[in-house]
């Protein structure tokens, strides 16, 4: 009995898709990504006179920062500079963002979203004035919780 082009097409769909999800890298691999991707972004933030750079060597830290222009601007430069030359910074930005294949999903979806990469693009993508207007932001580095990722909280 052959099965109807259809219903071969709906399966090899789903077989592809198994294929793709099995390939995968492992949660704790993108984890690590992350957080080189976060220490590059915050080492970057610290050139400019956006964050003191003796934070960066603190287990924990608060840091509170208002939204302002000049702020927007240097949060930009460091989020351009990062994806242009960390690589890690780079492969976060192309299997959640603008890879056709997102991994954009279940487990994955709360390493990405906990990112400070994530945060800052968050950021960006918010008008001048609705950036602005948040007010006071926090940077919070907290040894204690998720090995030591960074948080933006406002």
């Amino acid at each position: 009995m052959v099965l109807p082009k259809d219903l071969l097409e709906i399966i090899h769909s789903y077989v592809d898709r198994f294929n793709f999800w099995e390939s995968l890298p492992s949660p704790k691999r993108i984890q690590r990504l992350a957080q080189k991707s976060d220490l590059d972004l915050v080492t970057r933030l610290s050139l400019s006179p956006f964050l003191p750079p003796h934070l960066i060597n603190t287990s924990t830290f608060t840091f509170a920062f208002q939204l302002d222009t000049d702020n927007l601007k240097q949060i930009e430069e460091a989020l351009c500079g990062s994806v242009e030359n960390c690589w890690q910074t780079s492969v976060i930005f192309w299997l959640f963002i603008e890879n056709e294949e997102t991994i954009y999903h279940g487990c994955y979806t709360k390493i990405f979203e906990e990112s400070l990469f994530y945060q800052l693009v968050n950021i960006l993508s918010l008008t001048p004035e609705d950036a602005t207007g948040l007010g006071f932001l926090y940077l919070i580095k907290n040894c204690c919780t998720s090995a030591g990722q960074l948080y933006l909280l406002h």
